[in-house]
């Protein structure tokens, strides 16, 4: 949130936090189904409350998700442009508001890597 007003979804995301790095390959689509479970039980709070999903984005980041477009040589999950389809695609049967966000990410910085 801006200024002072700091949820606690807000501190979940900071920086400080180190995500998981992929130790290889990694079934993307599966990542998501396997944390869309809990996405999916969250998703009608959110819409409801027209919240951000912090909470989504803190468990996509723990997991190694958020680096899934970044080479792999450059420490990232190495993510194709179609694997990346079909994660983003996979998530938003699970909760469209953080499909919707993860792919605004993931296609920015898998265009310009």
């Amino acid at each position: 949130m801006i200024g002072n007003n700091t949820r606690e979804d807000d501190r979940q995301m900071s920086l400080a936090s180190a995500p998981m790095q992929p130790a290889g390959p990694v079934d993307w689509p599966g990542l998501m189904r396997a944390l869309g479970v809990r996405f999916a039980e969250r998703a009608p709070d959110h819409d409801a409350t027209d919240t951000f999903v912090a909470d989504n984005f803190a468990e996509l980041k723990q997991h190694g998700a958020l680096t899934a477009a970044v080479p792999a040589e450059l420490g990232g999950g190495g993510a194709s442009y179609p694997q990346l389809c079909d994660m983003v695609r996979t998530l938003a049967h699970y909760c469209g508001s953080t499909a919707l966000t993860l792919s605004m990410h993931t296609h920015t910085v898998a265009t310009l890597a």
